[in-house]
């Protein structure tokens, strides 16, 4: 059972995931197979109906129409707009409280979270195996060469690269580990342990304090070496006019 929150969350993957997609991609039919039988756990009521009535009887193994692929768009558009701006449940807010400590970016957060609910939550788990999963059989579906992780976030390809560098703060921390063949996993066995109660994930983002003392000195430095570098440059943008009035003086009595 998903909460109003995962509902949500779910809705923006599928609506990142389908903006992302060509027609003709192969992910674009399994993304409206899988849309279609778990219309229950996606939309409710009216939504639901709809749902069921368009995509459920649809054969798509011979593949997408723009036109099907656009109202696929505009349906899973209204399923995410129908889930409105729920409160993040409780380990979305320890996640943010995490991100604050650490300075993580909205992107590091993002990334975080998914690869959580993937671990965690059979829909999402389900979302992305079953539509990112068979290009990528050697690896795990959000493998760091595939689409996934990209697609259902909105971001480019790029933007995830550098968001899970080695010296990048999610993997520096120890959060997130990345195997030899590309495929990120949250550390289970780091402090920040994410654990299994009655289906639901419940997390502990204890970070211990050495490591907590280390990673926000590291991140006032870099605020202060940033606003360092700002007042430098408002200092010489400030000085600038004075120096060309007297250049120009200088010049009108020679």
């Amino acid at each position: 059972m998903l909460s109003t929150y995962e509902q949500h969350l779910l809705a923006s993957y599928l609506v990142n995931a389908a903006s992302s997609l060509h027609h003709r991609d192969s992910e674009a039919s399994e993304l409206a197979e899988w849309v279609a039988d778990k219309a229950n756990r996606i939309a409710k009521g009216r939504n639901r109906r709809r749902f069921r009535r368009q995509w459920a009887d649809e054969d798509h193994g011979e593949g997408m129409s723009a036109g099907k692929l656009r109202a696929l768009q505009d349906t899973l558009r209204a399923a995410l707009v129908a889930t409105g701006k729920p409160r993040g449940d409780r380990a979305t807010l320890r996640l943010r409280r995490l991100g604050r400590s650490l300075g993580l970016t909205r992107t590091d957060l993002a990334i975080l979270e998914l690869l959580l609910r993937y671990q965690t939550q059979p829909v999402i788990e389900s979302l992305v195996d079953e539509v990112f999963g068979d290009r990528w059989r050697r690896a795990q579906a959000l493998n760091l060469g595939g689409p996934a992780i990209p697609m259902l976030l909105g971001v480019t390809a790029t933007t995830i690269d550098r968001r899970l560098r080695d010296d990048a703060p999610l993997v520096r921390s120890g959060l997130v580990s990345i195997d030899e063949d590309r495929d990120p996993t949250v550390v289970q066995s780091s402090p920040h342990t994410s654990r299994h109660r009655k289906g639901r994930v419940e997390l502990d983002f204890t970070v211990p304090p050495r490591q907590r003392s280390h990673l926000a000195s590291e991140y006032r430095e870099k605020k202060a070496s940033i606003r360092a570098d700002s007042s430098a440059r408002s200092a010489r943008l400030a000085r600038s006019p004075a120096m060309f009035r007297r250049s120009s003086g200088s010049d009108s009595r020679s």
